[in-house]
């Protein structure tokens, strides 16, 4: 019985320890890698606007081979969309909201995982002596849970890497 008190009590401190580091966790998240690319904007845009294009060098999709994705929308347009369903990465989507041609491709993200969490992605390209700055972002505002990842683990490190390994498989 004595030990049952004192597993409780470890419990208890545990969720106190969760809720506090959700209370005074990062708030925001900011996320962006970059990448040279030797390749015009023109030749890149195609890349970066198609999710099927998009989702061949994402590090996401290699993540779990029973990932299945469903594609919506006229590709490359404001409003084209993917969705997608993961054993190990739970279900989100992914919408086109704004298009530069040859400049950016801006979206909203919604990942449902232990909650739903949303943020703003962009792909910029900018056109450079012999190719072209490949920037991939993300940013918004952390749900709790959130939080409490971002107090123990470096969440920009996590998803930046992931950025990088992307970046580093897209055209060549």
């Amino acid at each position: 019985m004595k030990i049952l008190k004192y597993l409780l009590y470890v419990l208890l401190v545990l969720v106190l320890i969760g809720v506090i580091l959700g209370l005074v966790g990062p708030k925001t998240k900011d996320i962006r890698r970059s990448r040279f690319i030797s390749a015009t904007p023109e030749q890149i845009w195609p890349y970066v606007t198609n999710w099927e294009k998009i989702n061949m060098w994402s590090p996401w999709v290699r993540m779990d081979t029973s990932l299945t994705l469903e594609y919506s929308g006229n590709q490359g347009a404001i409003g084209s969309k993917y969705s997608w369903n993961s054993k190990k990465m739970g279900s989100g989507e992914q919408t086109i909201t704004a298009l530069t041609p040859y400049s950016s491709m801006e979206g909203d993200l919604v990942i449902k995982m232990m909650g739903e969490s949303t943020s703003k992605t962009a792909i910029m390209l900018q056109d450079t002596a012999g190719g072209t700055k490949v920037t991939w972002a993300m940013n918004g505002k952390n749900t709790f849970f959130e939080k409490i990842m971002s107090t123990m683990m470096s969440m920009e490190k996590m998803i930046g890497n992931e950025y990088d390994k992307g970046l580093i498989r897209s055209i060549h």
